[in-house]
Order: structure tokens, then sequence, then C-alpha cells
């Protein structure tokens, strides 16, 4: 028969994942899943049980230059070296970011006149 001095350890907080509604002592114990990375778009400063939600922008695709391993959803900034002038002979459209290996046509002596 418990008089009200018994003691229950576990978690009191309605709101956490592993609530014991026959706890009358809080244990420190309380989970509170969410994102808990601070360089995620949606980190949640009060989680303390990380349940896989983190959102991390970057360049998801392997082939870029600048591919982010840690990044789960693309923003857009993949970049793609290469000659973007259209009139070069080794003009690469899938690139976006100008490399400066454009090669054009015609005489490479720097000495000879045109």
């Amino acid at each position: 028969m418990n008089d009200g001095t018994c003691e229950f350890l576990g978690c009191t907080f309605p709101v956490a994942s592993n609530f014991d509604p026959d706890a009358n002592v809080d244990d420190g114990s309380c989970l509170f899943p969410g994102c808990t990375n601070p360089e995620a778009t949606n980190y949640d400063p009060t989680a303390n049980d990380d349940d896989g939600s983190c959102i991390l922008e970057g360049c998801i695709d392997s082939s870029a230059s600048n591919f982010d391993p840690e990044a789960n959803q693309d923003d857009g900034s993949c970049e793609y070296p290469g000659c973007t002038d259209a009139e070069a002979i080794n003009y690469n459209p899938g690139a976006n970011v100008d490399d400066g290996t454009w090669l054009f046509p015609g005489c490479l002596d720097s000495g000879a006149v045109s």
C-alpha cells in the first residue's frame, strides 16, 4: 500500500516520448525527439534524442566538384567546372562554372601575325 511517501522515478513530462504516468519524481531520463544537429535547417534546441529528421542542405550530386556528403537535401548549389564558352571547341554544356580551359580553333603561335 502506498501512503504517498513512495517515490517512483521516471520521466514526468507528458510531452516526452518516454513519459511514465506512474512516475512522481523526475529522474532526468526524458527523451524529446527531434533534430539535434545545429547545422540543420530544422534544428530543434529542445530535442535531446535525434530522430533522424535533420535536413542538411547542400550539393548531393557526387559528380559535382562541391559534393557535400553530409547533405541530404539539394539546395541547387552543385558546381560543374568546364568550358562555358559556346564558341570554344571544348564547350561543355553541362558546366555551370567556367574553369578557363577554353580552346578555340586557329593559330596558337603567339608570335604569328594575323
